[in-house]
C-alpha cells in the first residue's frame, strides 16, 4: 500500500473499492484484469485476495465484493479489538458469520446484533424439519429486534427475506401481517417450513391483543404458541367454508421481527406471561446500543452474493414443501450429537435456571423456554459451521445469547408492561417479590423506593401499594426494617418478608 493511500480515510478507502469494481464491471480490452488488481493492491485488499493467477470467476467473486471466508471453526474467530461485549457475540463461524458480514456491508446504519437475528433466522428456517438438535428439538425461532425509529431496522430484514427468497423460493416467505389463525394455517398447509419477517411487529402483535373478540384473530396467540413448539402436528379444524381438516406436520415457522420497544411490550399483556407466550421470544439484547453513522455501503440487499445462496442451499435440508413422502412415512431427520463435554455445560446450565424457582419468580417463569433456545441457537451455528455435533462453544456461546435476551426482556418488562391484578394477587405478588431478595441484608429485605418502582405499573388507582402493605403487615408476613442491597451500600428504610412455620 503507498504512502499515500494509507492518508485516505476509511470513506476514501471505501469509495476507491466502489470504483475499483464499477471499473472492472464495465471495462473492456485487456488492461481490465491488470488495473482491478493494481486498485485492489493498492486500497490495501487482503494478499489472498489480489492474485494474478485467478480465473476470471475467482476474480469476479472479490469485484462482487463478498467471499465466504468467516471461519468453520471457533478456534479461528478473530474479534477485532475495542469491539464492544455484545457486538463480540456477533463474531461467529460458519454460515451465520457470513450472512452477518453481508448484512452489515448493506446497511447504511449497521448493527451487527440486528444482522445476527436475520441471519439465525435464515439459517434455522433452511435446516428447519429436517435438523433435529441433541435434545431433540427444532431448529426455529421468535427473535425480536427492538431497537429506537430510524436505527436502521429494515435492513437486517430484507437481506433476509432476499436470501430465503433465492435459497428457498417465495413460497417459504410468510406474510409479515399476521391476519387470522385459519389464514396461517392455510398457509402451513401449502408450505409448513416459513419465515415471517415483520417489519411493524408491535403493531402487527397489538392487533392480535386489540381483537380478543374476533374469534379468527383472538386465536393467533395460540397457534403461535404451538408454532413455537417442536415437531408438532397441528390438525385444522373443519369447517363448511374450509372443508375437511387438514394436517400441518412438523411446521417450522421462523418470525424475525422489528419494532420500537414500547410497540412491542404494548401488544403484551400480563396474561402472555403466564400463559408462556412471552417468555418464547428470544428479545435481541439493545439496551447498550447507540445509534450507528452512516456509512457508504458495500453491498446491495437485492443482490446477495451468489456463494452466499448457493451455501444455503448446500445447508443439509427437507425438499420444499415436503409434507410426506409418497409412501406415506415420516420424511427424514437428521439428528446433531452432542460434542464432547457440551452436554455438560447444557445441563449445568438448566440447573441454574430451575434453581431460580426458589428465589425470582418472575425470572423463574421468563426463563421457561431459555434452556429450549439455548438448544436451538447451539444447533443453528453448529450446523451453519458445517459440524455434526454441537460442540462446548457453540454451547457456551448459546447461552451467552440467551442470557443477554433473558436479562433484556426480565428488564423491559418492568419498565413497559403495564399489568394492573386485583388486591388479593397484588397482595401475593408483593410478599413474593420480597421474599425473592435474598442477597440483601437482612435477607427476603427491599427498599421502600424500590418496591414502589417495581409495582408503579401495577397500580390502577395509585394507593393500591399502601393498602397492600398494611394487610400484609396485619397479617404478620411483611413489617418494616431498615436493610441494604449486598454487604455494602447505605442503609436504608424498606420491607422484611417472614414466613410462619405454617406456611407451605
Amino acid at each position: 500500500m503507498t504512502e499515500a493511500i494509507r492518508k485516505l480515510s476509511l470513506n476514501d478507502v471505501a469509495v476507491r473499492i466502489g470504483g475499483w469494481q464499477e471499473a472492472y464491471k464495465l471495462g473492456k480490452g485487456p488492461n481490465r484484469r491488470a488495473e482491478s488488481l493494481r486498485l485492489a493492491a493498492e486500497v490495501g485488499a487482503r494478499p489472498d485476495e489480489v492474485n494474478s493467477s485467478w480465473d476470471d470467476a475467482e476474480l469476479e467473486r472479490v469485484v462482487n465484493g463478498f467471499s465466504i471466508a468467516t471461519p468453520r471453526k471457533w478456534s479461528e474467530v478473530v474479534v477485532p479489538k475495542g469491539a464492544t461485549k455484545l457486538d463480540a457475540l456477533t463474531y461467529v463461524p460458519g454460515l451465520v458469520g457470513d450472512v452477518v458480514r453481508w448484512t452489515v456491508a448493506c446497511a447504511p446504519r449497521p448493527n451487527r446484533m440486528m444482522a445476527l437475528g436475520s441471519a439465525l433466522g435464515v439459517v434455522g428456517t433452511v435446516i428447519g424439519r429436517h435438523i433435529m438438535t441433541p435434545r431433540e428439538g427444532a431448529t426455529h425461532l421468535f427473535i425480536a429486534i427492538l431497537l429506537k425509529s430510524g436505527w436502521g431496522k429494515d435492513v437486517p430484514l430484507q437481506c433476509g427475506a432476499k436470501l430465503v427468497e433465492l435459497a428457498l423460493g417465495p413460497s417459504a416467505l410468510a406474510s409479515g401481517q399476521f391476519a387470522s389463525a385459519p389464514g396461517l394455517e392455510e398457509a402451513l398447509v401449502l408450505e409448513p417450513r416459513m419465515i415471517s419477517f415483520a417489519d411493524e411487529l408491535g403493531d402487527e402483535l397489538m392487533v392480535i391483543k386489540n381483537q380478543g373478540g374476533n374469534p379468527y384473530v383472538g386465536k393467533l396467540t395460540g397457534l403461535l404458541k404451538k408454532l413455537y413448539n417442536r415437531w408438532n402436528t397441528i390438525i385444522t379444524a373443519s369447517t363448511i367454508s374450509r372443508g375437511k381438516s387438514k394436517t400441518i406436520l412438523w411446521p417450522a415457522f421462523t418470525i424475525v421481527g422489528a419494532a420500537t420497544p414500547d410497540m412491542f411490550y404494548r401488544s403484551f399483556a400480563q396474561s402472555d406471561l403466564e400463559s408462556g407466550f412471552l417468555n418464547r421470544w428470544l428479545v435481541l439484547p439493545y439496551a447498550a446500543y447507540r445509534r450507528a453513522p452512516l456509512q457508504k455501503t458495500t453491498a446491495s440487499a437485492d443482490r446477495p452474493p451468489a456463494e452466499l445462496v448457493q451455501a444455503l442451499k448446500g445447508l443439509p435440508q427437507q425438499p420444499t414443501a415436503l409434507h410426506r413422502p409418497a409412501d406415506g412415512s415420516p420424511p427424514e431427520r437428521q439428528q446433531v450429537l452432542w460434542g464432547a463435554g457440551a452436554e455438560d455445560v447444557y445441563f449445568a446450565f438448566s440447573r441454574r435456571m430451575d434453581e431460580l424457582q426458589d428465589g425470582n419468580q418472575r425470572r423463574f417463569e421468563l426463563a421457561m423456554r431459555t434452556i429450549e433456545n439455548v438448544d436451538r441457537l447451539a444447533t443453528i451455528v453448529a450446523v451453519g459451521r458445517g459440524s455434526a455435533s454441537v460442540d462446548i462453544e457453540d454451547i457456551e456461546w448459546g447461552i451467552r445469547l440467551a442470557e443477554l435476551s433473558l436479562d433484556t426482556l426480565a428488564s423491559d418488562i418492568s419498565r413497559y408492561i403495564t399489568e394492573y391484578v386485583e388486591f388479593p394477587q397484588l397482595c401475593s405478588k408483593v410478599w413474593e417479590e420480597v421474599w425473592s431478595r435474598e442477597t440483601s441484608k437482612p435477607p427476603h429485605w427491599i427498599s421502600d423506593r424500590n418496591l414502589e418502582r417495581r409495582f408503579a405499573r401495577s397500580l390502577k388507582y395509585g394507593n393500591e401499594l399502601a393498602r397492600v402493605k398494611d394487610q400484609l403487615q396485619r397479617e404478620q408476613r411483611l413489617r418494616p426494617c431498615k436493610g441494604r442491597r449486598g454487604d455494602s451500600g447505605p442503609v436504608t428504610d424498606g420491607w422484611e418478608a417472614l414466613r410462619d412455620d405454617d406456611d407451605d
